[in-house]
């Protein structure tokens, strides 16, 4: 991801790094060497990096490292938010198809949850965690004691994840996670 100063656009970064170029050259014998390191700084600060956050905004709970994983074992947890994670579960069903395993991921400093419950669900593709989206705040209280209890032992709470929908009749994405009883399909 590149980063641009006060948040500008790229093509405003360049046209505005032209203009003040262009500028600066007029000014005799001094201002072309001035304009041409200007934007080779340019340049150098466009080419800069940032790593990217894996889809987060929040900070996860960890208060020990991780050195494994735990199974969580739920029944039929049905996940909220797809909606904001389309082209991310795209692309992990792409890479990896439907069957997923997932990891919860306690946010204790998310501002949209209630009394700091939320839990955000990232499915796990290859060595990468994509988010696509979250527990319901309604039983997330009741998922939290275990997700909290296996982070403070150092191992990672793994789900089995299911996505359906992106069909032509089902576009949207839904992810269930958990082995319970499903119902079966309508027509079969």
């Amino acid at each position: 991801m590149k980063r641009y100063p006060l948040g500008l656009r790229s093509w405003v970064f360049w046209v505005l790094a032209g203009f003040v170029g262009v500028a600066i050259s007029q000014i005799p014998v001094v201002g072309i060497p001035i304009a041409l390191v200007g934007l080779a700084a340019v340049g150098f600060w466009y080419g800069v990096t940032v790593k990217p956050e894996r889809d987060r905004r929040f900070a996860d709970y960890a208060p020990v490292p991780v050195t494994g994983e735990e199974r969580m074992m739920f029944d039929r947890l049905e996940v909220v938010g797809e909606s904001h994670y389309i082209t991310a579960i795209s692309r992990a069903v792409a890479l990896s198809g439907r069957e997923l395993d997932a990891v919860l991921a306690w946010e204790p400093r998310n501002p949209h949850s209630n009394g700091g419950t939320a839990i955000r669900v990232d499915l796990l593709v290859g060595g990468d965690r994509i988010t696509c989206g979250h527990i319901p705040s309604g039983i997330s209280s009741d998922v939290l004691p275990f997700v909290r209890d296996a982070a403070g032992r150092g191992k990672l709470p793994v789900i089995e994840a299911t996505v359906f929908g992106g069909t032509a009749t089902k576009q949207n994405y839904g992810v269930l996670l958990g082995t319970g009883p499903r119902k079966p399909a309508r027509g079969r």
